[in-house]
């Protein structure tokens, strides 16, 4: 079983995930307590929110925003109650899709999504 974790990686962990082929960056995921918070919420809407920590997260440490969406073994994220958790390395594998900060946006504006078979693309949109 695998859980989807959103990774603020920034810049440098996609210059991690081209070059070396894995990433290490603090992962956000729906937790129990999450489900908690909200009985009501759909699972996009909780995954939604997880990706939101994971912007914010990367914002916070100024290190370009880019959140890795990815799916991982259940047992990496098992005992952990509250996110964030630096896991790695992520494998490439793993990897689902990249949100991008879009250049000269603002905080309300929406990433921009891109498959991980766009990773190269990703890159030269950051010019790394």
């Amino acid at each position: 079983m695998s859980v989807r974790v959103y990774l603020a990686a920034g810049t440098d962990g996609v210059r991690a995930l081209r070059d070396s082929g894995e990433l290490r960056a603090p992962a956000f995921f729906v937790t129990p307590a999450m489900r908690a918070e909200d009985p009501r919420a759909d699972e996009e809407d909780l995954e939604y929110e997880a990706a939101l920590l994971a912007e914010e997260a990367a914002r916070e440490a100024d290190a370009g925003v880019v959140v890795v969406a990815a799916d991982v073994p259940a047992s990496s994220v098992a005992d952990v109650e509250t996110p964030p958790v630096v896991l790695g390395p992520v494998p490439r594998s793993a990897v689902v899709s990249l949100h991008v900060a879009e250049h000269g946006g603002g905080v309300e504006d929406e990433l921009l999504w891109y498959d991980v078979a766009e990773l190269d693309d990703v890159a030269a949109y950051l010019r790394i």
